[in-house]
């Protein structure tokens, strides 16, 4: 498969109506259904090294419900992509990711886990959902279940009220309100954030007794 291929395919109209995200969709699908598609092929057909012509029904149809798109869009990708795709490393991308950010991201003033708050727009009542463009950066670090991983939390602040908007809450004339959604990341000292995995899992030991 090269650009020209899909390029080509597109000014046919095969993928007529298809965004750059579905197709990454469709990719990422297809790296975590590889083993079905293995294990369900004919008992002769050999096709560790090379990619089936056909997928199965059962993943054909799961591959169009997912990314809500006619079956024949799926047989359309798959002819384009499947002797690219077949061969990434699928176990080893999550690697390469945390390898580039450890290695070059931190000179940059980038982190594999940033924490922003969860909107761009104030939402404080009466301000008309104001921009929040000025920001202001820390230093910190997450504990998660893979480690301890140093982080960035970027405060944003709105310059028509003067509400300041953290990860966990935004604060405004001194008092602080928590968001009604539930983050991802909870702050439990000033430069130290615990991933929600890790309180469920404490939570567990405790009620377990371990």
């Amino acid at each position: 498969m090269s650009p020209d291929h899909l390029t080509a395919a597109a000014n046919a109209g095969a993928l007529t109506g298809l965004c750059l995200f579905k197709i990454f969709t469709f990719i990422c699908l297809i790296l975590g259904c590889k083993d079905h598609i293995i294990l369900v092929q004919h008992c002769q057909t050999c096709i560790l090294n090379a990619p089936p012509n056909h997928l199965s029904d059962m993943v054909t149809e799961f591959l169009a419900a997912s990314l809500d798109k006619p079956i024949i869009i799926i047989h359309t990708l798959w002819d384009i992509l499947k002797d690219e795709v077949w061969f990434w490393p699928s176990e080893q991308t999550n690697q390469m990711l945390s390898e580039a950010y450890t290695t070059h991201s931190w000179p940059c003033q980038l982190t594999k886990i940033t924490l922003y708050p969860p909107s761009y727009l104030c939402s404080t009542e009466g301000c008309l959902q104001t921009p929040l463009k000025a920001y202001h950066q820390k230093q910190t670090i997450v504990f998660t279940l893979q480690g301890v991983e140093p982080a960035l939390a970027i405060h944003l602040y709105c310059p028509t009220c003067h509400t300041s908007y953290h990860n966990n809450y935004s604060m405004h004339n001194d008092e602080w309100t928590y968001y009604s959604s539930k983050p991802k990341y909870l702050q439990v000292g000033e430069h130290q954030y615990v991933e929600d995995t890790v309180i469920k899992l404490w939570i567990s030991l405790m009620l377990l007794g371990v």
